[in-house]
C-alpha cells in the first residue's frame, strides 16, 4: 500500500513539474541539439576548405617545380587559391610562391602586391615576418631604400 501511495505521489509531482516547466525543458533540449548540429556542420565545412586548399596548393607546387612551368597558369592558380581560400595558410603560401615567381620575372610591382597581401591577411607572425623581409628585399631591388 505504501508503495502505491509513493508511486502516485511521484507521478503527480512529475506531472506537475512537466506542466510547469515542460516547454522550457523542450526548448533547452532543442537549442542544444541545434547548436551541436551547427557546430558539427561548421567544423566539417572548415575541414573541407582546408583539404581543398591543401590539394590546390600541392598542385601549384608540383606545377611550379616542373620543367618549363607555364607561368601564366601558375599565376592564375595561385590567385585562385588566394581568392577562394583567403583564410587558409595555403593562400598565404601561394602568395609567397607567386611573389618569388614575379621576382624571377622581374615584375616587382606584382611581387610587392603579393607580399603586402600576405602581411595584411595573415595572423601568423612568422609568415608576416617572412613577407616583410621579402618585401624589404624587393624594395631594395627597386632602390626604394627609405621604404625598405
Amino acid at each position: 500500500m505504501s508503495e502505491t501511495i509513493l508511486d502516485e505521489g511521484f507521478v503527480r509531482t512529475a506531472k506537475d513539474l512537466w506542466n510547469k516547466h515542460g516547454n522550457l525543458i523542450l526548448t533547452i533540449v532543442l537549442i542544444v541539439v541545434v547548436a551541436f548540429t551547427a557546430l558539427r556542420y561548421w567544423n566539417n565545412y572548415q575541414d573541407k576548405l582546408k583539404m581543398e586548399s591543401s590539394v590546390s596548393y600541392q598542385n601549384l607546387i608540383m606545377e611550379s617545380q616542373g620543367a618549363n612551368p607555364n607561368k601564366e597558369a601558375l599565376f592564375a592558380k595561385g590567385n585562385a587559391i588566394m581568392t577562394e581560400y583567403p583564410d587558409t595558410v595555403y593562400a598565404k603560401f601561394s602568395a609567397l610562391l607567386l611573389a618569388s615567381i614575379y621576382v624571377s620575372e622581374n615584375n616587382l610591382d606584382s611581387a610587392k602586391n603579393s607580399l603586402k597581401w600576405v602581411v595584411k591577411n595573415s595572423d601568423n607572425t612568422v609568415l608576416k615576418s617572412v613577407a616583410n623581409e621579402r618585401l624589404a628585399r624587393v624594395l631594395v631591388a627597386e632602390k626604394s631604400y627609405q621604404a625598405a
